[in-house]
């Protein structure tokens, strides 16, 4: 389902861009190999890319408080999207909507309070290792 939500998404991207033929832009992220296999796995590819598209979307639409709140995610799927969080300061700083830049980190800072409530340690802030979303992992549980 995600898989094919991705696809979608990145023709309209791809059209909203003004690519010719942006129906291939579903065709070929679709054909990747093990793209849909993803979505039978524990792992957050296809949850990051669907939030990596919603947030480009967002930016192309010129829908900043979206583009943040999106993109606030995006570390909780992939914890490796931190430093894009970096760069997308930059078109808030742009369009001078610095009042969104707390919609950037609000999802990871509310990860963070629940799991030192969880656990009873608030030593600092981390990020997710294998629970996206706060999720456990046990796909490869026996």
């Amino acid at each position: 389902m995600i898989a094919g939500v991705v696809c979608f998404l990145a023709a309209w991207l791809a059209r909203d861009y003004g690519v010719r033929w942006y129906w291939l832009a579903a065709i070929f992220t679709g054909l990747q190999p093990e793209f849909f296999k993803l979505g039978y796995s524990c792992l957050t590819e296809l949850v990051f890319a669907l939030l990596l598209c919603g947030t480009f979307l967002a930016y192309q639409k010129r829908n900043w408080a979206a583009m943040a709140l999106i993109a606030g995610w995006l570390p909780l799927a992939r914890y490796e999207s931190l430093p894009l969080i970096l760069f997308l300061v930059v078109p808030l700083w742009r369009v001078r909507r610095l009042g969104l830049l707390p919609w950037l980190v609000a999802p990871l800072l509310v990860q963070n309070v629940c799991n030192a409530i969880e656990t009873h340690n608030v030593t600092g802030p981390s990020v997710p290792n294998r629970q996206g979303f706060g999720l456990q992992c046990r796909c490869h549980e026996v």
